[in-house]
């Protein structure tokens, strides 16, 4: 079986209070083909596939897409939080969601989180290594962080 990789965004939700991290996992094998099949269905001029900014058909095609390709979706929600609070909702969830993501048989080894900003980045950089050192999280586990346009291109490994 080829590795799986786990693509990860957040989102924070104004009206319910919500923050939440998303994980889509593939396996490596089919990457390339599910990179052309993503750039296919956003619209046309922009950067990258986002929910709220598509149309019916395009939303519909992504779910489609996920559903074919995907080995499971996984979305780690916290309880509603301040505003002033995500990081510690951002903490929560990517612990939670980490620690799902090595149960699965086999384990998600390489996870790529939508980058934020440089001290935002590092700082989930010393999160995951804290979660490490308190064997919360495997060793194996390998993470990096990329720029949205690139999110979900490129080799997957860090």
């Amino acid at each position: 079986m080829s590795d799986r990789y786990a693509f990860v965004d957040e989102s924070y939700i104004v009206a319910t209070r919500h923050y939440l991290l998303a994980a889509v996992v593939v396996r490596e094998d089919i990457l390339d083909d599910v990179r052309a099949s993503v750039r296919a269905v956003r619209r046309r001029r922009r950067d990258a596939f986002h929910w709220h900014g598509e149309f019916d058909r395009s939303r519909t095609a992504m779910l489609e897409l996920i559903a074919a390709t995907s080995d499971l979706q996984i979305v780690v929600v916290s309880r509603p939080v301040h505003p002033r609070r995500q990081e510690r909702a951002r903490a929560r969830c990517t612990e939670s969601l980490l620690a799902q993501l090595q149960v699965l048989d086999p384990p998600v080894r390489d996870v790529v989180f939508e980058s934020r900003t440089d001290v935002l980045d590092r700082r989930d950089g010393a999160r995951i290594e804290g979660l490490r050192a308190s064997m919360r999280i495997g060793p194996g586990l390998r993470f990096s962080s990329r720029p949205r346009p690139n999110h979900f291109s490129g080799s997957p490994t860090p």
